[in-house]
């Protein structure tokens, strides 16, 4: 156990710093692209990501995952990957070059021609690239990956602004996706040892393709579960309406997605050791999630209450439509740190099969019945927003207990060890609720009352977890004992 803590602990450390600054880094370039680009630019692109993004899971997911979760790989298992995935990239691109326009029809756009099949180039590049990565991660090479990753953020960030800035308007947004995944599979190639042979054989890959066929079919089906508001919403709202949405998502969402791909690539090789250690696997995945509830609970928390005062002066006036569907967000992003990570459960046993049908028969139907309620009968991007919130929280206990089922851990048991947080995110969120009703609103969100309101629920909420949260306050001091050491 001290070994996988200490292997968990280091993809961590590398993981979560990488990501933090990469967050933190592309917020910036999120709000600086805001001040130049409008609402339309962003849903322009927004609607090209969703198509190619999908297309990208056939890439990027099901190969990677079962290089990853496969014990032992020979060279001519893995060199046949990298070939199939290699005529997939090549193939993928000239397909986007001819459904291209299809897509602008249907959308009624004719820019969107020239977006997709220019974006496309990120195939050919992640065709050859994922196998290094995939490799990479297997080996635990968690630092290799972040500096490489980080890397590729950063310059890619820098052209995004100065495009932004000599009036490239939406083809700022497109540059940036393109220099990431260039600069991110070079720096794959320069690091990665592994090179290929000249050999497909498919009899050799037959777990593999089963595995990852599994894995890719649940991807699109869930890939489509959470794209499928973007998609309706650009297709009854328009690309404006879809820009304000958007950027709402993104600044929840992306956040949270890199704090999830921390988290997976981090315990996924743990995990996948642990199959036969029930006890170990139920403990290490609890412990997890714990943590990550514990510190971004009360960060969603603060982004609802605190919206209506940084959104003028961060994003400027025309980004006060995104307010409301932020804060709906806000919401939704706790419920998503609780179902969102299950899917480990079940790449990890080697059960993939199983969770693309329970999102397919359930997960599904169900997000696309909140969505088209709030697009089609409300006709309001704002329920869409709610009724897709609703939607998953209905999802949430069938989900674990379905999920939780296959390694033996009972949902009551999952929440006991979550019951100090939950009960201190209660607090935090009645406190500012008190204080909201007490002040008024022209009051509360004042600078001058705001900040420091928030900061102090921070430290009710906090100062409770560490006196009544044992897991909580066990690894804080360990943290500033280490501290003490290192100085």
């Amino acid at each position: 156990m001290d070994s996988i803590r200490t292997t968990f602990f280091q993809g961590i450390q590398w993981n979560s710093g990488s990501q933090i600054y990469k967050q933190i880094w592309m917020t910036s370039i999120v709000i600086f692209l805001s001040r130049f680009l409008s609402p339309e630019d962003f849903g322009l692109v927004g609607i090209t990501m969703v198509y190619l993004q999908f297309l990208n899971i056939f890439l990027t997911t099901g190969f990677e995952s079962s290089i990853i979760q496969k014990e032992i790989l020979s060279e001519i298992e893995i060199s046949s990957i990298f070939w199939i995935n290699t005529i997939l990239g090549l193939l993928f691109f000239f397909v986007s070059a001819l459904i291209s326009p299809f897509i602008s029809i249907f959308y009624n756009d004719s820019r969107l021609t020239l977006i997709i099949i220019v974006s496309s180039i990120i195939f050919i590049f992640n065709g050859f690239s994922v196998i290094q990565r995939g490799l990479l991660f297997k080996n635990f090479n968690f630092k290799k990956v972040s500096i490489i990753e980080a890397i590729s953020i950063t310059i890619s960030g820098v052209i995004a602004g100065i495009a932004a800035i000599n009036d490239l308007k939406y083809w700022s947004l497109v540059i940036q996706q393109i220099c990431i995944v260039v600069f991110s599979s070079v720096g794959f190639w320069f690091i990665s040892a592994w090179r290929p042979k000249l050999i497909i054989k498919f009899n050799s890959l037959k777990h593999l393709l089963s595995y990852n066929f599994h894995v890719t079919l649940f991807n699109i089906i869930s890939y489509f579960s959470e794209q499928s508001d973007v998609l309706i919403i650009g297709k009854f709202f328009g690309s404006e309406l879809l820009g304000y949405y958007v950027l709402a998502n993104q600044i929840i969402f992306r956040p949270l997605n890199q704090i999830f791909l921390i988290l997976r690539r981090t315990l996924f090789p743990i995990l996948s050791s642990l199959q036969q250690k029930l006890s170990i696997f139920q403990e290490t995945y609890n412990k997890s999630i714990h943590g990550l509830l514990a510190i971004i609970g009360p960060l969603l928390i603060a982004a609802y209450f605190s919206a209506p005062w940084f959104f003028p002066i961060i994003f400027g006036d025309k980004w006060m439509t995104t307010i409301p569907i932020f804060q709906v967000f806000s919401i939704r992003g706790l419920i998503y740190m609780l179902i969102s990570p299950v899917g480990l459960i079940f790449f990890t046993i080697g059960a993939p099969e199983k969770y693309w049908r329970y999102f397919l028969f359930f997960v599904l139907p169900l997000n696309l019945a909140g969505i088209l309620f709030g697009a089609v009968i409300r006709k309001n991007i704002i329920d869409v927003a709610i009724f897709l919130t609703l939607a998953n929280f209905l999802n949430t206990y069938p989900l674990l207990k379905f999920s939780f089922s296959l390694i033996k851990l009972r949902v009551i048991n999952f929440f006991s060890e979550l019951k100090v947080v939950i009960f201190g995110l209660l607090l935090m969120t009645i406190f500012l609720i008190s204080i909201f009703y007490l002040l008024g609103e022209s009051l509360f969100f004042s600078t001058k009352i705001i900040i420091p309101t928030i900061l102090f629920s921070f430290g009710i909420y906090f100062y409770l977890l560490y006196i009544r949260d044992k897991f909580i306050r066990n690894n804080f001091n360990k943290i500033i004992q280490m501290n003490i050491r290192g100085k």
